[in-house]
């Protein structure tokens, strides 16, 4: 798992995954999806998120597990590189 800060000109891309997602009755824990950037005139740079594949045979409980991993993650403070 990974963070990244996502500028607000991508929200809507972020916006879009998640009700993919959504719509497709599962849980978005439940997909593998695939983050790119791409250069943007007026904004430098924009991200997008593409669903790769769903992992359907994926356990319950395992997914669950990663969902609070995931959520305890995104509390994390970013580190200071610079030290």
């Amino acid at each position: 798992m990974y963070t990244a800060k996502v500028p607000v000109t991508s929200l809507a891309a972020i916006q879009n995954y998640m009700g993919r997602c959504s719509t497709s009755g599962h849980l978005s824990g439940e997909f593998i999806g695939v983050l790119s950037v791409h250069e943007d005139k007026k904004s430098f740079f924009k991200v997008h998120l593409d669903i790769k594949e769903h992992t359907a045979n994926m356990d319950r409980a395992t997914l669950l597990k990663k969902q609070d991993d995931a959520y305890q993650l995104a509390l994390q403070p970013y580190p200071n590189l610079s030290e």
